[in-house]
């Protein structure tokens, strides 16, 4: 008794077909031609009218298209920060190397943890928005920038 395939099945094989055509075609292109896959996801995105407003806003704005929790967590990593303006103030203006050392530490961890949110959360271009702003803010922040 012969077998017989659901009409599905039959598709779904030259659904495959097509893709493995598709990859073995772009395989075969140069590496300078090979097209770029960029998944973003359910990111969010750069907002033009966010974008123009001065750093604190935009910072609060972009947040503020967080869900609940991760704005919480945002906003502490931001006052943690805003913590630490006070004490770099200090230790640069007294040019104190070990304290000014010290809080670049601390700043950096939490700097790290904003980034690495703002990766999570947000597109590329809405990431370079939100760290100009805090570079905007913060002067620790926007010299480990460059």
């Amino acid at each position: 008794m012969p077998l017989s395939l659901p009409s599905n099945c039959f598709s779904a094989r030259v659904r495959l077909f097509s893709v493995c055509l598709v990859l073995a075609s772009s395989a075969a292109k140069p590496a300078e031609e090979a097209p770029i896959l960029r998944i973003t996801g359910n990111l969010i995105g750069s907002q033009p009218v966010i974008d123009a407003q001065p750093p604190r806003s935009l910072i609060a704005d972009y947040y503020s298209l967080l869900p609940e929790d991760l704005q919480s967590q945002a906003t502490d990593f931001q006052q943690q920060l805003a913590e630490l303006l006070p004490d770099y103030q200090v230790a640069y203006a007294a040019a104190d190397t070990a304290e000014l050392n010290g809080v670049m530490a601390k700043a950096g961890f939490v700097w790290a943890s904003i980034r690495t949110l703002h990766a999570r959360q947000f597109t590329a271009e809405a990431a370079t928005s939100l760290s100009r702003a805090y570079g905007d803010l913060f002067p620790f922040i926007a010299s480990s920038r460059k």
